[in-house]
């Protein structure tokens, strides 16, 4: 009978491992904790060693995406994003200043004209801050960035009475790269040597030029992990002139988002996608268990119908499923007949844009939704920044808004989805 039983599963664990096989490349987030932490005393260092002190001055963090190589490494451009959210969150306190920039062979947008001010609620909600960093490249981009040419006009921007300022830059390598036909201003232009008259340029600590390369890791299909970096370039006034902070140290303000409805730096693997289609075109989606603990919740399901999941696979089980791994992905029409059949809802969701738009992972109460950015995500009347965790035992009703292009002649159009999830024990 053992033998009997094992030739019954196979069909099941074969259809596991060839869900598991299919899905995309993720990053995981939680490994870029680390770099955070090494960022963080980088620019702390650097500002002590010339004359500040973080712990009791303010200052204005100038964060600078390099965005020609986002076509081509979205996972590298979403790592640098989030490497940017963390520093913001672990390093930043009410009273400090945060601009944004993008650049490729010079810098091209800024959408902080005026500083952003950093406050307890901006914190709290990280969309504010979030939605400043680029996602895409710039317009008719050819690739390439400039890096000199690019602190000198940051630095530009920030004017010659700034000394509060330090310029993070962030890029898949420091050294200047122009494609055809296209120059680079140089280390020896005047330009850049007028700014390196305000602002020291850290000490390079690879042949690329970066002041420190920081890594991070992608879990690729088959579950494997390969590590990546990100090259910062940071550049420190000669001389740190801060307001003080009052009344306080810099530590000493509880600017530590909720755990509720935010990304903590360590605390999950997630925050990718979470959205859904046409309320009466989604089905009930039931997740059946090969294996897993008692305890653990055992059935997710989606609105009110039992739906075959295309092609006759098995997802991975909820209990099988680690805490922060992906569970399903929700997608518009048309994204299902290109990608992974058996983990996306219904292909016939046509209000929505035809690409993955949502996301449900495993959490140790039950599961979480993730909305992926610029998406609105609401549960039960409640805004969340970007995800929230549905605890077994309850049905939730989830809102997801936002924009896309489901038909070309009429262009970005909203769209505002509701879901009735429950997790059964």
């Amino acid at each position: 009978m053992p033998n009997l039983r094992y030739f019954l599963l196979l069909p099941f664990i074969l259809a596991v491992s060839y869900g598991q096989n299919t899905k995309e490349a993720q990053l995981v987030r939680e490994s870029i904790a680390a770099s955070t932490k090494q960022l963080q005393q980088l620019v702390s260092d650097a500002v002590a060693q010339r004359g500040g002190n973080l712990e009791s001055q303010h200052l204005h963090l100038v964060l600078a995406f390099s965005t020609g190589h986002y076509p081509r490494d979205p996972l590298g451009a979403e790592a640098a994003r989030e490497l940017a959210w963390q520093l913001v969150k672990d390093l930043a306190t009410p009273g400090d200043k945060l601009s944004v920039f993008a650049w490729e062979l010079d810098v091209y947008d800024s959408p902080t004209p005026e500083p952003l001010v950093i406050t307890q609620a901006v914190l709290e909600q990280e969309r504010p801050v979030r939605d400043l960093f680029p996602k895409t490249a710039r317009v008719g981009s050819a690739g390439g960035h400039d890096t000199e040419r690019a602190l000198v006009e940051i630095g530009r921007h920030m004017g010659e009475g700034s000394r509060d300022a330090v310029l993070i830059l962030l890029t898949n390598s420091a050294a200047s790269v122009a494609p055809k036909g296209a120059s680079l201003l140089g280390s020896n232009e005047p330009s850049y040597r007028g700014f390196l008259q305000r602002y020291d340029r850290l000490q390079a600590t690879t042949a690329t030029g970066a002041s420190a390369q920081l890594p991070y890791e992608i879990r690729q299909p088959d579950g494997e992990l390969l590590s990546r970096s990100i090259d910062v370039v940071v550049a420190v006034p000669r001389q740190f002139v801060g307001r003080p902070i009052e009344g306080r140290t810099r530590y000493e303000v509880p600017r530590q988002v909720p755990a509720e409805g935010v990304h903590q730096g360590g605390s999950s693997i997630a925050l990718l996608v979470i959205g859904a289609g046409a309320l009466a075109a989604l089905g009930f989606l039931v997740y059946t268990l090969i294996a897993g603990k008692a305890s653990a919740p055992r059935t997710l399901r989606i609105v009110g119908k039992d739906f075959e999941i295309p092609g006759g696979g098995w997802s991975v089980g909820l209990a099988e499923a680690r805490v922060g791994e992906e569970v399903l992905h929700i997608a518009g029409g048309g994204y299902a007949e290109r990608v992974d059949k058996t983990r996306v809802l219904p292909k016939s969701l046509r209000s929505v844009p035809p690409a993955q738009i949502a996301r449900i992972e495993r959490s140790p109460k039950g599961v979480r939704v993730i909305a992926l950015p610029p998406n609105r995500l609401t549960v039960d009347g409640v805004d969340y920044p970007d995800s929230h965790e549905l605890v077994a035992g309850r049905e939730y009703r989830v809102c997801v808004s936002g924009e896309g292009v489901t038909n070309p002649v009429l262009g970005l159009q909203p769209f505002n989805v509701e879901l009735h999830v429950s997790v059964e024990s």
